[in-house]
């Protein structure tokens, strides 16, 4: 809705959401939404986001009721996209198959 996406911009503001690595996780500072979800976006090249070089964007939405997930979703995309380098395998093989394949076992 309206006032998520504005707080996603608020948030941005407040503190950049680019993470190093070539990844962004945006998210809003408030949100009423009813069900959680993630967009990816991978650009064909990087873009300087605030400070950084940013090629993919994770829009993470994260319910109200189930908000206590951001923490450990954060902890776990950290990890894979930069301390483990999975972002090189998303930007190479942009495949949306193997992309879900990856993150289910990345959560499993």
């Amino acid at each position: 809705d309206k006032e998520t996406s504005t707080s996603i911009f608020e948030r941005e503001s407040a503190s950049p959401t680019e993470i190093g690595n070539l990844v962004a996780i945006p998210h809003p500072m408030v949100n009423n939404t009813a069900i959680s979800s993630i967009s990816v976006l991978v650009l064909d090249k990087p873009i300087i986001w605030v400070d950084h070089h940013v090629q993919v964007i994770f829009l993470i939405s994260i319910a109200k009721n189930e908000f206590y997930l951001w923490e450990p979703i954060f902890l776990k995309l950290f990890k894979y996209l930069v301390k483990e380098n999975g972002i090189k395998k998303i930007i190479n093989q942009p495949n949306y198959d193997d992309f879900i394949k990856n993150f289910q076992n990345e959560f499993n």
